[in-house]
C-alpha cells in the first residue's frame, strides 16, 4: 500500500513538472479583440492572448462583432486564466474561465473565433467550431469567412 501511494505522488509529482501550468485571477479590464483581454492582477496588468483560437481582427469582417462578444462574456469580471505559453510579444497565452466556462471554447462554439490548427489539434474544439460552421452561427452566417491568419497575411501583402 505504502508502495503504491509512493508510486502516485511520485506520477503527480513529474506530471506537475512535465506539464507546468500558471493560474492566474484577475479581473479584465479591457477586451483588446475577440483573442486579447487585459488582465488587472492586483496593481499589475498583464495582457492575455486566448489559446488555441484566432479571432477576426478590429478591421476584418466580425472583428467588432467578436470584440463585443468577449466583452459581454468577461468585461469587468474576475477570471481565471490557465496559461499555457508566452508569445513572442510578451503575452502570456492560456485558456480563460468565467467560473467553470472555457470562453475560449464559447468564442468558438458561437462562432466568433476559428481554431487556430497552427497551434491546437485539440479535438474538442474543432467538434465546437464544426458545429459553429454546420449552425452557421457568427461569423459563419456570412459567405466564405477568411481566417484571421488569412487576412493579416493578404494585409502584409498588400
Amino acid at each position: 500500500m505504502r508502495l503504491t501511494c509512493f508510486l502516485c505522488v511520485l506520477y503527480f509529482s513529474w506530471m506537475a513538472l512535465a506539464f507546468p501550468q500558471e493560474i492566474l485571477l484577475g479581473y479584465v479590464v479591457n477586451v483588446i479583440d475577440g483573442d486579447t483581454v487585459d488582465l488587472q492582477i492586483n496593481a499589475a496588468l498583464q495582457r492575455i492572448r486566448l489559446a488555441e483560437i484566432d479571432a477576426p481582427e478590429k478591421n476584418q469582417l466580425w472583428g467588432s462583432e467578436s470584440r463585443e462578444a468577449l466583452e459581454k462574456k468577461i468585461l469587468d469580471r474576475s477570471v481565471r486564466v490557465v496559461v499555457t505559453d508566452v508569445d513572442r510579444y510578451g503575452r502570456n497565452i492560456g485558456t480563460i474561465f468565467f467560473g467553470k466556462t472555457s470562453i475560449n471554447q464559447v468564442m468558438v462554439l458561437e462562432g466568433h473565433a476559428w481554431v487556430y490548427r497552427h497551434y491546437s489539434n485539440d479535438q474538442e474544439l474543432i467538434d465546437l467550431e464544426e458545429m459553429a460552421r454546420t449552425d452557421k452561427v457568427g461569423l459563419w452566417s456570412r459567405t466564405n469567412p477568411m481566417p484571421p491568419w488569412q487576412w493579416r497575411s493578404q494585409q502584409r501583402s498588400n
